[in-house]
């Protein structure tokens, strides 16, 4: 993309409203006012850096993976759920060395707070937040769910293994290269999910058996509940304008009365159909929204970089594991 005529406004209506992948180069080094707010990610290719930002005993989860040799250096790819706890300096101290392929920095848990309510970056994040905005100018409006950072280290390159989000993704590059191959919501069918498929949704999101969700990534009976809610408010509203009419006299007012309480009827029905435990009721799937902020993509990545991604989502993204499944 050119960075210095892209804008909020033509970057979500050429690329996100479209779902649309797109490559903006240099984007920690750009003069355009919409990137420079990122610059400061330039300082996080000295690793000592962050080891100095970070607090000596603050912890990560660390991925490893068994040693690979010269002959198959694929032999054991990372994303297959092993993970080990160590400090983020001994982590940094290993990928400093230059010779440890076997550990990878990947998503750390976040703590949640007394309403359920997931914070948006983990505790190793908090200590680097002040080099990074929450809201990166180009993103506009657009609110992160989630950010995180990536960290690994290989001659040869690695892959995260054969996957798929549920969110689209800002990855900033800030050290070293990594390669994507994305393939389309459309091969589905032949690729080998971690699960039995149920639907792909129009904008891309998978659903598997047992799994099914509304296009923008809502529990069905979540979404049906606050549709009968919805509909028994609009209800009452029109039923108390209604009566107001009748009581000033307005032509054709009784009608308008008679609608309104067969509306809040019917409303009043859905609200007890949303509190049945009807597994198979799926009627109320939006799986026509074009505007939903979620998209399924499939990744097959080689990587050795220090990576920043700032993302935004309404479902946490999945747990990775068999790296020749796609989940």
């Amino acid at each position: 993309g050119q960075n210095n005529t892209i804008t909020p406004e033509s970057f979500y209506n050429e690329y996100i409203r479209q779902r649309k992948p797109v490559v903006l180069r240099d984007m920690t080094t750009s003069s355009s006012p919409l990137l420079s707010d990122l610059s400061k990610l330039t300082k996080w290719k000295d690793i000592n850096y962050l080891k100095s930002q970070v607090n000596p005993k603050q912890t990560v989860m660390v991925e490893q993976r068994s040693s690979c040799s010269s002959n198959n250096p694929t032999k054991s790819t990372f994303g297959n759920g092993y993970e080990i706890p160590m400090t983020f300096p001994q982590f940094a101290s290993l990928i400093a060395s230059g010779q440890d392929d076997r550990h990878y920095l990947t998503t750390q848990d976040v703590h949640s707070n007394s309403d359920g309510r997931p914070d948006l970056m983990s505790p190793l994040m908090k200590y680097l937040q002040h080099d990074f905005p929450l809201q990166p100018c180009i993103m506009g409006n657009l609110i992160p769910q989630n950010i995180n950072l990536w960290m690994g280290s290989s001659q040869e390159g690695v892959s995260s293994g054969l996957h798929h989000d549920y969110h689209d993704n800002l990855y900033i590059v800030v050290k070293g290269t990594k390669r994507f191959r994305l393939y389309s919501p459309h091969d589905t069918e032949w690729m080998y999910t971690r699960g039995g498929l149920a639907k792909v949704h129009p904008n891309g999101r998978i659903n598997y058996q047992g799994e099914e969700t509304t296009a923008y990534g809502a529990d069905l009976k979540s979404d049906m509940a606050a549709r009968a809610a919805k509909r028994k408010e609009d209800a009452e509203q029109l039923l108390e304008e209604a009566e107001q009419a009748v009581e000033e006299g307005v032509e054709g007012a009784d009608q308008l009365l008679e609608e309104a309480e067969v509306e809040l009827e019917k409303a009043m029905d859905d609200i007890i159909d949303a509190e049945v435990d009807d597994d198979d009721d799926d009627d109320n799937d939006d799986d026509d929204d074009p505007g939903s902020p979620a998209r399924s993509r499939w990744l097959d990545d080689t990587s050795n970089k220090n990576a920043a991604q700032s993302s935004r989502s309404d479902s946490p993204p999945p747990t990775r594991s068999d790296p020749s499944m796609m989940e």
